[in-house]
C-alpha cells in the first residue's frame, strides 16, 4: 500500500493506565487498515446495524478510524489512511473526515 505512518507502534504502560494494574503487560488495541474511505463507511454502517457499540471516532490528521471493542473487552480499530502525498503539511487535525460523513 505505499508508505505508511506506522505497521506497528508499541506504547509503555505506566500507572495512569487501565487495568489491569499488576506486573504484566496485555494487549490495549489493535487496528486494521482499510483499503478505501468507502471501505470504513461501509465497516462503521455495520457496526450501527448489529447494535455494535462504537467507543469512538478519531480525526487523526492522516486517518480516520473507528473505535468498538471485542466481547473480552479489547479495543479494535478501523482505519483509513490517507495516501502520503495527501498528508497535512502543517497542521495535526486536518478536519479532512467530518465525523458525520461516516453515515452518508
Amino acid at each position: 500500500m505505499g508508505s505508511l505512518s506506522h505497521e506497528i507502534a508499541l506504547f509503555a504502560n505506566d500507572a495512569n493506565h487501565r487495568e489491569p494494574q499488576n506486573e504484566y503487560t496485555r494487549l490495549v488495541h489493535f487496528a486494521w487498515q482499510l483499503k478505501s474511505f468507502e471501505d470504513l463507511k461501509f465497516f462503521y454502517n455495520s457496526l450501527l446495524a448489529n447494535k455494535i457499540p462504537i467507543s469512538g471516532i478519531g480525526d487523526h490528521g492522516i486517518s480516520i478510524g473507528v473505535y468498538f471493542s471485542d466481547p473480552d473487552g479489547n479495543e479494535i480499530e478501523v482505519y483509513y489512511e490517507l495516501p502520503k502525498s495527501e498528508w497535512p503539511k502543517k497542521e495535526i487535525f486536518s478536519g479532512k473526515f467530518p465525523l458525520g460523513s461516516l453515515n452518508s
